[in-house]
């Protein structure tokens, strides 16, 4: 009993001590952290670069407490004397890393001539036009009264067409679903009531992105530019470069409402992976059919989510770990993200830095960080175990 007193004793005496030292040491850390623990900024590459000015800007720096930077390619570098991937620019490159290996700054790949992400300033898309640039499924949709004849014409070159009866509360009648591709462009008698028809085209991005849902294109994305930095400077792998950084990618078409994710191969893609064809299935996406449309979107969104993690995300952190530097970009964090990438927890939970954007800081007013931006990527880095 008397052992038992004492040791009661020793602990309240021994952890407050504990707690003073830790919290001794949190201050000490907030106040100086690590150069681990360094903000980070994107250093903007975006004129002519010498080795006189980056040399003094590493410097300065280093001298205001920063410890290192993604030498982020923007707009004018293209302009100036050392564009992207030109010799200028890989004598620029060798400058900044031997220096800063030299000074203790870490010098941060960023993976891009500016963003989205992917192209390698459209070198990736020129290896495989066809293949390796980013697909659209657009629809266009319309109820019709019949009995009446009509030429179905929605696109100049559907995929596929359907049509649907329209139930008095305002359901999509999936079993009376008519496949109308072969009547593109041409009369079709509409039988009595009200009828959906959704029309499906492909179009390729006007944009020439890579397809994010396509391992090979995001291959060659790796191959032209990571591989090239690992060619050149593998040696400072996983000190003086700690890690690189993606940007801006998201998976469908941006700012256009009327297009779902695609790739060559989905409809094969889908049936291995769900076991049924989805192409009778696509009007489901879009008209509510109280007993399928549950299932098909479903499905139709987990196949996005493995397609995106297997080609970009899986492969791209995949490169980065075997080569002994870690992976963080960002995506879109919006609370609609679903829209862009499927699940976002998912994706950016494959990374070893998962990383956001705050677009509502950087454009809005006042600026203020969201609360859900901030959640999100915390909560991500809990649930995968990453230490960033």
């Amino acid at each position: 009993m008397r052992i038992l007193k004492y040791s009661i004793l020793s602990l309240i005496f021994i952890f407050p001590a504990i707690v003073n030292a830790q919290v001794a040491e949190l201050q000490r850390n907030f106040k100086s952290p690590s150069a681990e623990y360094s903000i980070l900024p994107f250093w903007s590459w975006n004129g002519t670069l010498t080795a006189d000015k980056l040399t003094w800007q590493i410097d300065q720096m280093l001298d205001k407490g920063v410890y290192g930077a993604f030498m982020h390619a923007r707009a004018g570098l293209d302009e100036s004397e050392t564009p992207y991937f030109s010799d200028g620019f890989w004598a620029a490159v060798d400058t900044t890393i031997k220096y800063s290996a030299k000074k203790g700054f870490n010098a941060y790949l960023y993976d891009e001539d500016k963003w989205p992400s992917g192209s390698a300033g459209g070198r990736t898309v020129a290896a495989n036009p066809d293949e390796f640039i980013k697909k659209g499924l657009f629809y266009n949709k319309m109820e019709v009264f019949g009995p009446q004849t009509i030429t179905v014409n929605l696109h100049e070159k559907p995929m596929a067409v359907f049509a649907g009866r329209i139930s008095a509360n305002g359901k999509y009648d999936f079993s009376s679903q008519i496949d109308l591709t072969e009547k593109a462009g041409k009369e079709w008698n509409v039988p009595d009531g009200p009828w959906a028809i959704i029309s499906f085209e492909i179009v390729k991005d006007p944009g020439e992105q890579i397809d994010y849902l396509d391992s090979a294109a995001v291959a060659k994305f790796i191959e032209i530019t990571h591989e090239e930095y690992y060619k050149r400077y593998g040696m400072y792998f996983g000190n003086t470069i700690p890690g690189i950084f993606f940007d801006e990618i998201f998976a469908n078409f941006s700012k256009m409402d009327n297009n779902i994710f695609w790739t060559d191969d989905f409809i094969q893609q889908f049936k291995s992976i769900k076991g049924y064809d989805l192409s009778e299935n696509l009007p489901l996406l879009f008209f509510n059919d109280p007993v399928c449309s549950a299932k098909a979107r479903f499905d139709y969104f987990d196949v996005v989510r493995q397609l995106f993690i297997k080609a970009w995300f899986k492969q791209y952190a995949g490169w980065c770990e075997k080569h002994h530097i870690w992976a963080t970009g960002h995506t879109t964090e919006k609370l609609t993200h679903y829209r862009r990438q499927s699940d976002y927890f998912s994706t950016m939970g494959q990374l070893q830095v998962p990383g956001a954007d705050n677009e509502e800081y950087r454009y809005g007013f006042p600026r203020m960080i969201d609360w859900y931006n901030t959640k999100q990527i915390s909560s991500i880095a809990n649930l995968y175990n990453r230490k960033r």
